[in-house]
């Protein structure tokens, strides 16, 4: 009986553990933002000046079955009336616990988002919640 013993707690460890969802693969897929602070698209980050506005035009989230993520943004800006494009790409891994996932960029970035269905919310610093659908 003793030598069941080890095993018996790992187990129940295993079973109670809030990570014992972490296997699952549901959250799998490409998330397409859908609205930021509940704004459709594009999205005005900035325009602090008269000569300068970055815009949010598109983006998508990437969650990979093997924890990884891909997350791009597209943004327009205009600066003195010209207009360009710059993306923004962060790659690196997830994990995901319940509906809460965490983000940990390669580039040293972290940030949180729930999930909730076909909808994951990421809250970007104290003042945007960006949606994203899948």
């Amino acid at each position: 009986m003793k030598r069941f013993a080890p095993l018996a707690l790992v187990l129940l460890f295993a079973a109670c553990s809030e990570f014992t969802g972490a296997d699952t693969t549901d959250q799998v897929g490409t998330y397409n933002i859908s609205s930021i602070n509940g704004a459709a698209l594009p999205f005005t980050l900035t325009d602090d000046t008269a000569s300068f506005m970055q815009e949010v035009m598109e983006g998508s989230v990437t969650l990979n079955a093997d924890r990884s993520f891909i997350d791009h943004t597209t943004f327009r800006n205009t600066e003195d009336g010209t207009e360009s494009t710059s993306e923004l790409v962060v790659q690196g891994r997830y994990l995901r616990s319940k509906n809460t996932v965490t983000f940990q960029g390669n580039d040293g970035s972290y940030y949180a988002g729930q999930l909730h269905g076909t909808i994951l919310t990421i809250f970007r610093g104290s003042n945007l919640e960006v949606a994203y659908t899948r």
